[in-house]
């Protein structure tokens, strides 16, 4: 399987992300109004509709700005480029930023009661649909991109964990090894783009070298081990 697996409607070929994300606000707003039919509501519809309105600013913005201050140089380095600083989102951030503008929205309209029982099924429900369009994603999803990718080209044999990984870039960076490039994406999403230094191609055939040695050596034992036997 290859990705990002693109959904082919006739000679269209639509990307993942935006289909399952889609199908997520979907199938989350179907699931709202079919449990708030049977099982009624504790607010107002006019109270709702500011509460479910409340909870779409706030989390459209709270995922946009956690996203930005996920990595505080390049916010420092391109805050007069919002279409950079704000392209990302996060899960996390959304559900802050949607928790706080909803406490907020009812703290002036006096609202008393617990509102997140009828929401929280649906959010939950489309939180699960937009992973799979994350998944689908693969790389191009910008989700630990570089991790996923060995695992992919490698056929699951090697598994790097993004806690040792991305460390690994910081300091090969620091060495002047790689050198690192923020971008968007054709999702208008912020990525980092590592390419090999003139210094880090000198060292990358060194390794190479150094490792097509030592395996052939190690061939060679194991074959003479084999012989001997």
């Amino acid at each position: 399987m290859s990705f990002p697996a693109y959904v082919r409607l006739g000679p269209l070929a639509l990307h993942p992300h935006w289909i399952f994300e889609s199908l997520a606000y979907t199938a989350g707003f179907y699931l709202y109004r079919r449990l708030r039919r049977r099982q009624g509501d504790v607010i107002e519809s006019r109270d709702r509709w500011w509460v479910i309105a409340a909870a779409i600013v706030g989390g459209f913005a709270g995922s946009r700005i956690l996203s930005a201050f996920e990595d505080p140089v390049f916010l420092a380095d391109h805050w007069r480029q919002p279409q950079l600083l704000f392209g990302g989102k996060t899960i996390v951030g959304g559900l802050v930023g949607g928790l706080i503008a909803v406490e907020s929205i009812k703290g002036l309209r006096g609202i008393r009661v617990a509102t997140g029982d009828l929401l929280a099924l649906p959010l939950a429900l489309g939180i699960a649909i937009g992973r799979i369009g994350c998944f689908l994603s693969g790389v191009d999803d910008e989700s630990y991109g570089i991790a996923t990718r060995l695992h992919q080209l490698s056929d699951d044999a090697l598994r790097v964990e993004e806690g040792s990984l991305y460390p690994a870039l910081y300091r090969m960076e620091e060495q002047g090894l790689i050198e690192a490039e923020w971008r968007p994406t054709s999702n208008n999403r912020n990525a980092k783009f590592y390419a090999l230094t003139r210094k880090g191609r000198r060292a990358a055939q060194a390794e190479l070298d150094g490792w097509l040695r030592l395996s052939g050596a190690v061939a060679r034992v194991l074959r003479a081990l084999e012989q001997e036997a």
